[in-house]
């Protein structure tokens, strides 16, 4: 029965194409493998598209837009081989569709084969003297070989040579590269240029920002932080750039109004109390920090990010369980939010044993879980490290803290942990190198300097001693 049904299927497909004659079948089939290709290329699965597209490629070798996805998708996936082969293949297509050579030209570029990139580039350039994106790969080749000014002089072309320049991109890059040559005025020059253009690009108020700063021009500065907010008076970026600004001017009140402006001003817009939370935190006002995120909960009570903040926050100021509430409340709504993870960890493992919430174990299991899911962050790291340590793992504890410090990542802290690692294993000789080690990279956690005072290492140290009494040299 069951192969008198394989014969009827066969049959009938036969039949089916005798029908509607061959040509027309494979319009169909094409067109159904195309429609195919196209969902699964819009959700990233780019080996159902890719599969699907050269499939239909082999019906009709002249699909462009197919070989263009083909394309696309070995050079994301950096099959430099195959990518160059399909670009190749549309430039031929369509020679004179200047998107080809540039595609082409970045594969090269990729490939480390400079030398055939820059003359796509070229020839990109040659078919559109206004493409920004070739024009700044052409100029990166041209300045990473050794040709400096012919980088120089490409970029000049379409900034502050040009009546009409609409490049932010190459403004930046060509103050890039005067800065990297410490040519200071020439930057600035080329950024105040980029001023002419309508609608500047928020890297060169950025830019130009940071020079002013270098060169103490108050007043010019004060200028681009008008024009700045004026430009770009709805994105929060801008808002984070010009307090910012202020707070390298040793001006936080400022900087402070600039952050609630931000706040009032763009209204639903999460980032802004994120962005004034942490300001107040960075400024230690743990309180004002908390108004603000209990005020962000009317914008979306479900949130796992705010209760997180409300967790560092309310742990600052000491308030250890309804820190441990609030963490507990971001996983809820997350459960493998590993920032939230390791905040409940790092708080259970600094909070004082009279307050019920040192729990060492539990620390350990929830640093754990962390680690599982971010195994690059260092402060994850480090939380991991710590809770190996207070559980008496001081051997698993010192390999990631070295893990750490071979990263070059939070090393005042690595160094801190593998000193009293290294007192507990008894290697005292070892334990005071990393201590001197910490304490000269400005290691002064008091919380957690105060869960190893029953070390004499941490203890009869004078240096320690100063920093608890808070008179350590800033």
């Amino acid at each position: 029965m069951k192969n008198f049904l394989i014969i009827l299927a066969l049959i009938s497909f036969i039949a089916l194409i005798i029908f509607i004659g061959l040509p027309q079948y494979n319009n169909l089939l094409h067109g159904q493998l195309m429609k195919d290709a196209e969902q699964a290329f819009k959700k990233t699965d780019y080996n159902e598209s890719g599969d699907k597209y050269a499939r239909a490629l082999e019906i009709k070798p002249d699909d462009l837009h197919a070989v263009t996805r083909l394309g696309h998708i070995s050079y994301v996936t950096k099959d430099y081989k195959n990518a160059l082969k399909y670009y190749k293949q549309a430039s031929e297509l369509a020679p004179d569709d200047v998107r080809f050579h540039f595609n082409v030209g970045l594969v090269y570029k990729a490939r480390g084969e400079n030398e055939q990139a820059k003359k796509e580039f070229q020839k990109t350039l040659e078919m559109d003297k206004n493409h920004p994106t070739a024009r700044k790969h052409l100029a990166e080749i041209l300045w990473d070989s050794g040709e400096k000014q012919s980088a120089i002089a490409l970029l000049k072309k379409s900034t502050i040579e040009s009546d009409d320049p609409i490049d932010p991109v190459a403004f930046r890059l060509l103050a890039d590269y005067y800065l990297s040559m410490k040519k200071n005025e020439e930057a600035r020059k080329v950024l105040e240029s980029a001023l002419r253009i309508e609608k500047p690009h928020k890297l060169i108020f950025d830019r130009l920002l940071s020079v002013y700063e270098k060169e103490q021009n108050d007043e010019k500065a004060d200028k681009i932080l008008n024009r700045y907010m004026s430009t770009y008076p709805d994105d929060i970026d801008t808002y984070l750039a010009v307090s910012q600004f202020y707070e390298k001017r040793k001006q936080p009140h400022k900087a402070e109004k600039i952050l609630e402006l931000a706040k009032d001003k763009l209204g639903n817009n999460l980032e802004s109390y994120f962005a004034l939370s942490g300001y107040y935190r960075r400024h230690k006002e743990f309180k004002k920090g908390i108004e603000v995120m209990e005020q962000a909960l009317t914008v979306d009570p479900n949130s796992n990010r705010i209760y997180f903040t409300l967790g560092l926050l309310y742990s600052e100021i000491g308030k250890y369980k309804r820190a441990e509430d609030e963490y507990k409340r971001a996983l809820a709504i997350r459960y493998n939010d590993a920032n939230s993870l390791n905040g409940l960890a790092w708080m259970y493992l600094i909070a004082p044993d009279k307050s019920g919430c040192y729990k060492p174990k539990e620390a350990l299991k929830f640093a754990r879980k962390a680690y599982n899911y971010s195994p690059g962050n260092p402060a994850i790291v480090d939380t991991f490290a710590r809770a190996c340590y207070a559980n008496g793992n001081y051997s698993e504890a010192t390999v990631k803290y070295s893990d750490n410090i071979q990263r070059g990542e939070t090393v005042e802290y690595a160094n801190y942990g593998l000193a009293v690692c290294y007192y507990k294993m008894r290697r005292e000789k070892l334990a005071k190198k990393h201590l001197d080690k910490a304490l000269e990279l400005k290691f002064n956690d008091k919380k957690l300097i105060n869960q190893d005072m029953d070390l004499k290492l941490i203890s009869e140290d004078k240096r320690i001693k100063k920093i608890i009494e808070g008179k350590e040299k800033k």
